[in-house]
């Protein structure tokens, strides 16, 4: 869905500033994975029936959803 939504800039920006918030928040000690296991580029393969995939796809969604609203500049006419 990004892939259609957003550019390629956009997209590298969204990716970049997930990366590290994951990658902080796993140094703080607040997430216990690897950013690869929390937000993967790739499928996952997590399926929505079994209850600890549904978990880290939520947890997946919400972090796009918070890092679409604040990690990407908005436009200045």
């Amino acid at each position: 869905m990004l892939n259609t939504l957003l550019n390629p800039t956009e997209r590298r920006m969204i990716y970049k500033a997930i990366t590290t918030s994951v990658e902080a928040s796993i140094a703080n000690g607040l997430l216990q994975s690897t950013v690869t296991q929390i937000f993967s580029l790739e499928n996952p393969g997590w399926n929505p029936n079994i209850p600890k995939h549904m978990a880290r796809l939520k947890q997946y969604q919400s972090l796009v959803v918070y890092k679409l609203k604040h990690g990407v500049p908005k436009a200045i006419n």
